[in-house]
């Protein structure tokens, strides 16, 4: 199904209305009742709640439970908005998974640590904290897809050569070259820029190094195109007087220092698909990197997530336990789906580094 323009418009500008009052409406809503929870839990409410009546408890409970309301509808909106407004930044997913999964994994170690453990029994506090937890699983799962898109993406975009051969060479060089196949990792007469008849005369084909090793080749040394032009033109007394005035001006060019030959490779297009096959051939290796270092470190990650566990079991509902069940399935599943985002956060990072470290810095 093909839909229009026209249509298209048409929906994302009602994606666009609805997300911005949804943010209008969500960030205050959600600002207000989480700074009244957190006020209940680290205020003087709590641990005042044994000396109070019956009135004011009833109050209290209603009160709590109408600010839990309004910050779990308040949260999804505001996901949602995030989601569908900001979906093709690739901050959004990252702020979203890390919020989310750290409410989600370590808000209730964190917030019993803070208070000490003083609250474990107290219901009005579970709830509370359960509250901000599922905040967190509301974060989570929608920062988690977007973030995983946003990975498989970047891998899509790192790998992909640019434009086609046609659009470089033109039609009648692509129908030649289309037909050899390319090697992972090449040199730079393998790529579809070298041209068969500057190849015989490049110093990089001469001297079996790539262009970028030697700081020079064609895209950057005009004397190489200059040769090859008159290469099969040596009988002719004009090109043979045309190449000692190339030697003449060879010997009186100044020197081009290193950092200047590093620069003009920097800027250029051979150096720059380089670049793309070494990143074609990294990316993939950040997968089994990233599990082999999680593999490493897995016992101190475990030990980790279940000091994290012991303070979430006392106190958030659907994943409350009695202590002496503390190794059981429950944990197991809590401890994986930790493990799991944690790598997912992890490896994201790393293909930014890896990105960065090929493209910007052009390691």
């Amino acid at each position: 199904m093909i839909v229009s323009k026209s249509l298209r418009s048409r929906l994302a500008g009602l994606i666009e209305s609805s997300t911005r009052r949804g943010l209008k409406f969500s960030i205050p809503s959600a600002a207000i009742a989480v700074a009244y929870l957190l006020y209940i839990v680290f205020g003087p409410k709590l641990p005042s709640m044994a000396r109070m009546n019956g009135f004011d408890r009833v109050y209290l409970e209603h009160t709590v439970a109408m600010a839990e309301i309004v910050l779990r509808v308040a949260s999804l909106v505001l996901v949602i908005s995030l989601a569908l407004r900001y979906m093709y930044e690739a901050l959004i997913g990252q702020i979203l998974t890390i919020a989310g999964g750290v409410l989600y994994f370590f808000g209730p170690a964190i917030f019993d640590r803070w208070t000490v453990g003083v609250f474990a029994s107290n219901q009005l506090y579970i709830g509370i904290v359960g509250e901000f937890t599922r905040v967190g699983l509301t974060a989570l799962v929608p920062g988690a897809i977007l973030l995983s898109r946003d990975m498989g993406a970047r891998l899509v975009a790192g790998i992909k050569s640019g434009k086609s051969l046609a659009q470089l060479w033109g039609d009648e060089d692509a129908r030649i070259r289309r037909h050899r196949r390319r090697k992972l990792y090449e040199h730079c007469w393998d790529m579809p820029f070298c041209r068969e008849f500057v190849r015989d005369v490049c110093p990089a084909w001469r001297k079996a190094k790539s262009c970028w090793r030697l700081k020079c080749g064609c895209y950057c040394d005009e004397q190489t195109i200059l040769r090859a032009m008159t290469s099969e033109a040596m009988d002719n007394k004009y090109a043979q007087r045309f190449m000692q005035t190339l030697a003449q001006e060879q010997l009186n060019r100044p020197s081009v220092s290193a950092k200047q030959k590093r620069a003009r490779c920097r800027r250029c297009v051979i150096y720059t698909e380089h670049q793309k096959q070494k990143y074609r051939v990294l990316s993939p290796m950040m997968f089994p990197a990233v599990a082999i270092v999680f593999w490493v470190f897995h016992d101190q990650l475990v030990r980790l997530l279940g000091i994290v566990y012991a303070g979430t079991d006392r106190f958030v509902s659907f994943v409350t336990m009695h202590q002496q069940h503390a190794l059981g399935g429950e944990q197991h599943m809590f401890t994986v789906l930790a493990i799991v985002w944690l790598w997912i956060v992890v490896l994201s990072y790393a293909l930014l580094g890896l990105e960065y470290l090929i493209f910007d810095l052009q390691v």
